[in-house]
């Protein structure tokens, strides 16, 4: 069958169980693509932007194919109130079970059966005992079971590699079957609680060892072995490394009970291995669900000590099972002392949590090209051009040249989904870490509010005695991560942006020109990155060699996804409203070098009386964009006008030779500046005016106008001036308007240099 008939195959027959009242949702390779499938959509809270929890809405069916077409439906077994016996082929499971049902006289014709291409067989029966996925005594016979929490493949699927789930025809068609008028029959109830015989060996006795254990021993404080700082486990670094556990610990999740508790002792074996014991995992759930008000609370079921657990509860003997079921799994065993608690994994394969633990783990991985190019997304950015949504940068300048200014600036305008510097920006959440202290910064911010007439984002600023992500880089890291969640736990708005100021304060220790120690500086960062899903800001200096780039080693800005560099320009180049230039020096992913010019601005910020009763006037500065042209310089004109200052210098033909000095330079282009746009009688006269009238709009605080507007305030300034020489008529223009709308904004906005030389080329065009 060719791509688009089994897209289409496998969407109509989504909707048409959907129709029938199973719930589906999509799985690709017989792994859900989506969150809390276990659940039906009206059960789970949504998210914009994601689809979670299994359904039988027929319009989020086509939404859920549109975005993953080539996913095959599979079936949430608890919601759709069906059990499902998957013999596998490998422990010739439909054998087994086969004869096991002809020995009980049980019939199945009744009931909807499905084959597997490779010989397997799924057998679909009521699930009127709300059944888990315990195999029971069917494990004996090659066969797990799939009920509440379980998903299996729907019947008549096509996978894209070909692979399909035959319906058999001799049985009703899933379509057709109504689990609630029905009841499964009893011996194989009976079967699915009745223990295999092959776990009454050494697993059982193992079992039994651990269940003792928990029985005999006092449970640790759960509370104290997780502390970052004493504690013997570290649940945030366990959560920057598995999206899942995150979830459940910061909301409770969309887990079944058993489920949770499997997948939180799977990761526990993952990070720890045989540090983990099954103690530390008692205590560690008991702390988790037992804590008030918290979102685990209650998450992984109620505890029954030696109580037969009922739905959603546990027992010593579950603690024991959960524990050695994922040590199994860390040993990446075959999974047949004791399987997951859900997931589709016939012919012998792992559910989806343990083959991915599996896959980890493996030396290398080849993936398709083809897999990865349909996973490709556009660039998304915290600030256009400049940085990325995701990733780890620097944020490189000399000493003195605005770099904190220019970062406590971005933080407020990412907090309030404002433009930074005219650049747009993402609007979300920013974090400012100073790793001197926040003496000093509450002045900036200060600063920054009487700019901002009274406005300022409310980011955070951390406050911390150190910040070390050096010596004690893992323990910082996740004390960072842990602040940051908590205290933006209520506010419905991302964290976009984590600013770190500077390098060298927040990693004490490091050598700056050691490798290995940047990028264990830089792997902290990650994490931080990783975990906080945003942008992570590195304020960093030039080398003492400004020629040599970045100070330190060159694994710093080979190992980071972007660059920024900040400069103050030559004075000469410099204008009330352009003193320093931004650009991005590198940007992975081959996105535009943007280049944005702007300025410090002083601002005042009070009087400050010291102990001698001198008054001192205390300031402080933000930095401001550079008020922008209406018309771009061209190529040309930015190539010939970048020469030396002298050639372009506006001078008096008799002068027999310029000023020599940069001082002197730069005094006698203010002068002869001051003179042009005086002249208003001389030859250039047309010239200076235009000059003088784009000053008076700038001036008003217009930074764009039409043409009409100008040729009016040229009129005005002629008429304030001179009124002897009255409106300026068309034909005295030997230029044409536009151009000298363009001169006028070009000449005005970028100095006395630039003023010089377009006076320059521009009067030669005119000759």
């Amino acid at each position: 069958m060719d791509t688009p008939s089994r897209r289409r195959h496998n969407l109509k027959l989504a909707l048409d169980l959907a129709a029938a009242g199973i719930y589906v949702f999509p799985v690709v390779d017989k792994n859900p693509v989506i969150e809390g499938w276990t659940k039906p959509d009206n059960e789970v809270e949504q998210v914009d932007g994601e689809f979670r929890g299994c359904t039988r809405d027929p319009t989020r069916i086509k939404k859920m194919w549109r975005r993953w077409p080539d996913a095959t439906p599979s079936v949430s077994c608890g919601p759709s109130g069906v059990i499902v016996l998957d013999a596998d082929t490998k422990k010739d499971g439909p054998a087994k079970l086969t004869q096991w049902l002809a020995d009980n006289n049980i019939d199945v014709s009744q009931y909807p059966v499905t084959h597997t291409r490779s010989g397997g067989l799924h057998i679909y029966l009521p699930n009127d005992h709300a059944l888990g996925c315990s195999a029971g005594m069917f494990k004996d016979l090659g066969t797990d079971v799939k009920g509440v929490g379980g998903q299996v493949v729907s019947p008549g699927a096509i996978r894209e590699d070909g692979k399909a789930y035959t319906a058999d025809e001799n049985h009703p068609a899933l379509t057709d079957f109504d689990p609630s008028l029905s009841e499964a029959p009893p011996a194989v109830v009976e079967a699915i609680k009745t223990a295999p015989k092959n776990q009454i060996g050494t697993d059982k006795t193992l079992e039994s060892q651990l269940i003792e254990t928990l029985r005999a021993e006092d449970w640790p404080d759960g509370e104290d072995i997780t502390d970052v700082a004493t504690g013997r486990y570290d649940l945030d670094i366990l959560c920057a490394k598995d999206e899942r556990l995150k979830v459940l610990l910061e909301t409770g999740g969309n887990m079944s009970h058993s489920e949770a508790r499997w997948h939180l002792a799977s990761s526990l074996w993952a990070e720890y291995g045989d540090k983990f014991n099954v103690l530390d995992f008692a205590g560690i759930i008991d702390w988790l669900n037992n804590r008030e008000g918290a979102p685990t609370a209650g998450a992984f079921g109620v505890f029954v000590a030696d109580d037969k657990p009922g739905e959603g509860d546990f027992s010593y003997r579950s603690l024991a099972r959960d524990f050695y079921r994922s040590e199994n799994e860390w040993r990446v065993t075959d999974g047949s002392a004791f399987t997951a608690v859900n997931g589709e994994h016939d012919d012998g394969e792992l559910p989806p949590q343990q083959q991915a633990l599996k896959e980890k783990r493996k030396a290398f991985q080849l993936i398709k090209a083809t897999d990865l190019a349909i996973n490709w997304e556009p660039q998304q950015w915290v600030v256009k051009n400049l940085v990325p949504a995701r990733g780890v940068g620097l944020m490189v300048g000399d000493a003195n040249v605005g770099k904190s200014f220019l970062m406590l600036g971005l933080a407020d305008a990412v907090e309030r989904g404002v433009p930074w510097l005219e650049q747009k920006t993402r609007h979300g959440g920013a974090v400012y870490i100073p790793g001197e202290g926040v003496s000093g910064v509450d002045g900036r911010l200060l600063a920054l509010k009487i700019h901002n007439a009274g406005v300022l984002g409310s980011f955070d600023v951390l406050r911390a005695p150190m910040i070390d992500l050096f010596e004690s880089g893992r323990e910082t890291t996740a004390k960072i991560i842990k602040a940051v969640q908590k205290a933006r736990a209520a506010d419905p708005l991302p964290v976009r942006l984590v600013i770190l100021d500077t390098l060298a304060a927040c990693a004490p220790g490091m050598d700056e020109n050691s490798a290995g120690d940047i990028n264990v500086v830089l792997s902290h960062a990650r994490v931080i990155e990783s975990a906080l899903q945003c942008a992570v800001l590195i304020v960093h200096h030039l080398g003492k060699n400004k020629e040599n780039g970045i100070r330190g080693s060159s694994a710093l800005r080979g190992n980071v996804d972007f660059v920024l560099m900040t400069d103050e320009l030559p004075k000469r180049q410099q204008s009330e409203t352009c003193t320093h230039v931004l650009r991005a020096d590198k940007m992975r992913d081959g996105a535009k070098k943007a280049r944005v010019p702007f300025a410090l601005k002083e601002i005042e910020l009070g009087d400050l009386v010291d102990d001698d009763g001198e008054i001192e006037h205390v300031t402080s500065c933000v930095a401001i964009p550079h008020i922008q042209a209406v018309m771009a310089v061209s190529p040309e004109q930015e190539a010939e006008a970048a020469g030396d200052a002298p050639q372009y210098a506006v001078h008096d033909p008799d002068e027999q030779e310029a000023p020599s000095s940069p001082r002197d330079i730069e005094r006698a282009e203010r002068q002869k500046l001051k003179e042009l746009i005086e002249q208003h009688k001389s030859a250039d006269g047309r010239r200076a005016d235009v000059i003088a009238a784009a000053k008076r709009l700038t001036e008003r605080g217009s930074t764009e106008w039409r043409w009409g507007e100008l040729e009016s305030e040229v009129d005005a300034v002629r008429r304030d001036v001179h009124p002897e020489l009255g409106p300026i008529p068309d034909s005295s223009f030997r230029l044409t308007r536009q151009e000298l709308v363009e001169d006028a904004i070009l000449i005005w906005s970028r100095g006395p240099k630039k003023m010089s030389a377009f006076y320059k080329l521009n009067t030669k065009k005119q000759e």
